[in-house]
């Protein structure tokens, strides 16, 4: 049996910006000095990108019930849409960062690049993040966006039998979640997909893989220690008591779920998650489209973005962002 190992092409374009051999070592700063950090990695990720004018970007503050503050999104919407009189399909979107990192103005490049190559209004949630906000703050705040998306369709050229939910890592926890409301909470017109990029969705993969683990960018101690902040106490992660809506693969019967585009590395931690959650969706008869890429690890298209297998995840996921 040959032993996981990186794609060569990817570790030639990635080689820069790869941890280093000692990055698996527990990380003993604090979470302001982390946070600062996860903003220079996203400039060294994104920075090349052209900060694309066609793409106006709005701030907006969606009222956020019970609550004294609104939640925060970022409308990006390409020319061609904000000048038509037409509807459009529309993707509320959630950011990477282990529920405790990230921001979504210092990912604008990326989401105005996404947005302009294919021609869809991405509402980008900034939702706040753990510690301080656990779930289901979180969650609810996606579920919230989604609903006045949907009471403002028309204001938005927003087709509502077109919006789909999409996010990265524990972005693609929170949009599978949101997409689980939908489905409970009986929205109408149901979502028409769900676009889950390497999403954290498991809070039992806590345990280290050792194949893996030398690997992986985002090892199990990492992971649990995100759970833990995410939950609010490390003693629930991984228990009996995790809700669905915390932990999207607890949820008993995923029938009624929209239309599902899902990717992960075959060198990701959350990659056997991925694919039970995916074979569950297909088994159920729901249009499932699952790429398991191997050779490359969590973020991989964002640190190796010119190797092959990243030019190909993009093609994919491009295709998926327009499919609905």
């Amino acid at each position: 049996m040959s032993p996981l190992a990186f794609d060569p092409a990817f570790l030639e374009d990635a080689k820069a910006l790869l941890p280093s051999d000692d990055s698996n070592e527990p990380d003993t700063k604090d979470l302001h000095t982390r946070r600062l950090e996860w903003i220079n990695t996203q400039e060294k990720r994104y920075g090349h990108l052209p900060d694309d004018p066609g793409v106006a970007v709005t701030a907006l503050k969606i009222p956020f019930p019970g609550h004294s503050e609104p939640v925060s999104v970022y409308q990006l919407c390409p020319t061609r849409v904000e000048a038509s009189t037409s509807s459009f399909p529309a993707i509320i979107h959630t950011h990477s960062g282990g529920f405790i990192y990230g921001s979504v103005p210092y990912l604008l490049k990326r989401l105005k690049h996404q947005a302009a190559e294919c021609e869809v209004q991405i509402f980008s949630v900034d939702y706040r993040l753990a510690p301080e906000f656990p779930h289901p703050i979180p969650s609810l705040e996606c579920w919230t966006t989604l609903n006045w998306i949907h009471a403002n369709a028309t204001e938005l050229n927003v087709d509502p039998t077109r919006i789909a939910v999409m996010g990265e890592s524990a972005g693609g926890n929170l949009a599978a979640a949101t997409a689980l409301m939908a489905r409970d909470r009986g929205l109408q017109p149901p979502l028409a997909k769900q676009i889950l990029v390497y999403p954290m969705l498991d809070d039992r993969t806590i345990y280290p893989n050792p194949d893996l683990e030398r690997l992986a960018i985002w090892n199990h101690e990492a992971n649990r220690d995100a759970w833990a902040a995410y939950l609010g106490n490390l003693n629930k992660v991984g228990g009996p008591n995790t809700d669905q809506y915390a932990a999207p693969a607890r949820v008993l019967d995923v029938a009624g779920i929209p239309s599902t585009y899902m990717e992960v590395g075959g060198l990701d931690l959350f990659r056997d998650e991925c694919i039970e959650y995916a074979s569950r969706i297909a088994k159920c008869n729901i249009d499932c489209e699952l790429h398991l890429y191997p050779g490359v690890t969590h973020s991989f298209e964002a640190i190796g973005p010119r190797a092959p297998v990243s030019v190909r995840a993009w093609a994919n996921l491009k295709a998926a962002m327009m499919s609905f």
